[in-house]
């Protein structure tokens, strides 16, 4: 299995780019990509032309009111046409239609020839109140364009949360397996102080207590090895299922497997903080210019219903021009040509007798807006809280590991030498124990710094890192 492994083994990199589109959770997160530039086009979709086109067919035989009107109408009309929205707030609409025409009168006396009758309908409408000028539609506009420009710096927030946690799983599992062969080595030691003590109570040299004492301390050594092992496996296992790994790879020992330290991060992190993290400090990261970006969107959004309470004062105009003939072919040319317009110019005032769902919807704007700011304020201090903690800390752990790692290898030297000690006499096996279970938590200490160390490495790289992806309409 291991030669599948870049290098035969597991490092922190090698499960981030197995993780990376190959997980649930990573492709869950990739989704996000297929909304990329929604906003922006459902906000844009107002301005979009619009074609429409109708055809009907009549036979209206409804009895006249006087004999001037007609006994029966007979024909079909056919129209298409195309609308459209400016940015200044103008409605702009031209239909052209066609349609035949018969009719016949109760009157003998009066006759009409069928004829066909071609008419050309312009119309414009400015919105004078609710979209004046445009300035509603292009707070629209604005306010898509935000939210659309804050999606790649979601995705990359959602991205980074997801590859700390992968992060912290990885290295759960190297301290698991490191715990479980600490306490294996401590169930040789055990035993092998356990051996030494039988050998003296035969010769006389120990008492039984002495003997009971080391036999105490291996069935303890044991079940702490059993505890660790059973904490590896389930780390283990939940490693192997969420990477998709070959489920055979639940049954194999995972004390066996190579986890490596090797972190790319670890190498970056101290350069990116430098000797000052105060003037290191991020001026943005996805978190921020996420939730900057919300704001702006949340602002456009209130100032937009603001200007609007369904009161508006529309300007009309319109031009229709037509053209009669006995065949379908010359009225097209002749109503293009405009030789008979009919000109119309009037004012629209519409107001609701009722605004609850915009009063509604304003509300909830508002406090979108507050929400946001307030969430703005607070990634900004986060983002300067968490550079100096962790710099700070990167510093910290340093330093701590420098002074574990000599603490360890001094309890580690003084282990073997009361062992040593305990063999020859010259010491009682409570003391042994008690240097054996000292550097036995030096090591623990050890080990748990060195995990801290890389985690806050990964924390600053993701702080320092802000997205550089562009969304795709």
């Amino acid at each position: 299995m291991l030669e599948s492994l870049p290098g035969k083994r597991l490092s922190v990199e090698v499960v981030v780019q197995r993780a990376k589109g190959s997980t649930d959770s990573s492709q869950a997160i990739e989704a996000q990509k297929l909304a990329w530039g929604a906003p922006k086009l459902l906000a844009s979709s107002r301005l979009q032309p619009e074609l429409h086109a109708n055809i009907g067919w009549q036979d209206n035989r409804n009895q006249p009111a006087n004999p001037f009107s007609t006994s029966r109408t007979l024909g079909w009309q056919g129209a298409i046409g195309v609308s459209t929205q400016l940015q200044s707030g103008t409605s702009l609409r031209a239909d052209l239609l066609q349609q035949y025409v018969e009719l016949s009168f109760p009157n003998p006396a009066f006759s009409v020839a069928p004829y066909y009758e071609t008419q050309l309908r312009l119309g414009v409408t400015q919105s004078l109140i609710a979209d004046f000028f445009g300035r509603s539609t292009r707070l629209a506009l604005e306010e898509g364009e935000a939210l659309t420009e804050l999606q790649p710096y979601a995705f990359q927030e959602a991205l980074q949360g997801w590859t700390l946690e992968l992060v912290q799983l990885y290295y759960q599992a190297w301290m698991a397996q490191h715990q479980a062969r600490a306490s294996s080595e401590a169930i040789q030691r055990a035993q092998r102080l356990y051996r030494v003590m039988q050998t003296k109570l035969q010769r006389g040299t120990a008492e039984r207590p002495d003997l009971l004492q080391a036999q105490s301390a291996t069935l303890q050594a044991n079940s702490q090895a059993l505890q660790a092992k059973l904490a590896l496996d389930a780390v283990w296992r939940s490693l192997v299922l969420n990477l998709k790994f070959d489920p055979t790879w639940i049954g194999v020992d995972a004390t066996l497997i190579p986890l490596s330290l090797e972190d790319p991060a670890f190498r970056k992190a101290p350069k990116l903080c430098g000797d000052q993290p105060e003037a290191s400090l991020p001026k943005e990261t996805a978190s921020t210019a996420r939730s900057r970006l919300q704001l702006e969107a949340a602002q456009k959004k209130v100032r937009r219903l603001s200007a609007n309470n369904g009161t508006d004062l529309l300007f009309e105009g319109g031009l229709a021009t037509n053209a009669v003939d006995s065949s379908i072919t010359p009225p097209w040319g002749n109503a293009l040509s405009i030789q008979f317009p009919h000109w119309q110019l009037g004012l629209q005032f519409r107001m609701p007798l009722g605004n609850g769902a915009i009063e509604a919807e304003s509300r909830q704007a508002r406090a979108e807006a507050v929400r946001s700011e307030a969430e703005n304020s607070l990634a900004l201090t986060r983002l300067r809280d968490q550079w100096l903690q962790a710099c700070h800390g990167l510093e910290s752990l340093s330093a701590r590991h420098a002074q574990l790692t000599e603490v360890h290898a001094l309890k580690s030297q003084r282990a073997r030498l009361e062992e040593t000690r305990f063999e020859l006499g010259r010491v009682t096996i409570q003391q042994v124990l008690q240097a054996q279970e000292e550097a036995a938590a030096a090591d623990t200490q050890l080990a748990s710094v060195e995990v801290d160390l890389r985690q806050t490495a990964w924390q600053i790289l993701h702080l320092s890192a802000p997205s550089s992806e562009t969304p795709k309409e």
